[in-house]
């Protein structure tokens, strides 16, 4: 069976494009990470792993991804690159923050439990109404894996637009205690990892949620 090209960056005026891995998701960062500069790779992917980030022209379809990496760029953003990356987003400059990595002391004592047993706290509060569990919200997430003595960033700015009350693993009810721009820390245990990020199946996770911005109510 064939099938057909919707994209190729050959078309593009440099030949190449400048990607921001913070924006991509994980299957895709992850391929890019092992596959290195000057290497090429090719991945097969469902639609449900690229969820809001997919170029709308692309197809509802299983896609197959082929990758070479050029170079990679290392600079510091300037307030254009600032002002072009958050254009829209109520969570000023959040998205080319760095987020300091958690401790392995594991949530502190004033930490709440949501009903599914998630332990969490409040890093920002953000501002305005809080959103109710059938708003439409787009959330930012950040997460480390706890491997031995150390903590691992798994994912980076992985963006997702969803209901609160169809939030995995109950995490919708941690971003109806946030405004937007509200962050808030959650200790996911190793059981439940693979319902948010499931290349992080039985990892245990530390993940922060930024309410970038509610969508409707």
């Amino acid at each position: 069976m064939l099938g057909k090209q919707i994209f190729s960056s050959g078309s593009t005026a440099k030949g190449g494009l400048l990607v921001d891995l913070s924006n991509m998701p994980p299957a895709l960062i992850e391929m890019i990470r092992i596959t290195g500069v000057g290497g090429v790779a090719r991945a097969w992917l469902p639609p449900e792993t690229t969820t809001a980030w997919k170029p709308p022209s692309f197809p509802n379809e299983d896609l197959a991804y082929e990758i070479e990496i050029l170079e990679e760029v290392k600079s510091t953003p300037t307030d254009e690159d600032r002002d072009a990356a958050t254009a829209g987003s109520a969570v000023v400059m959040g998205a080319l923050d760095t987020v300091a990595p958690p401790d392995l002391s594991g949530p502190p004592k004033e930490a709440r439990t949501t009903s599914a047993g998630l332990r969490f706290i409040v890093l920002a509060p953000g501002t305005g109404a809080r959103p109710g569990p059938n708003a439409k919200l787009r959330v930012l997430a950040d997460a480390w894996a706890q491997k031995g003595l150390t903590v691992e960033k798994a994912v980076q700015r992985y963006a997702v637009s969803l209901k609160a009350s169809s939030a995995p693993v109950g995490v919708g009810e941690v971003l109806q205690q946030l405004g937007v721009g509200g962050r808030a820390r959650v200790w996911v245990p190793a059981a439940k990892a693979g319902g948010i990020f499931p290349q992080h199946q039985g990892q245990s996770l530390v993940v922060d949620l930024t309410l970038d911005n509610i969508e409707s109510s």
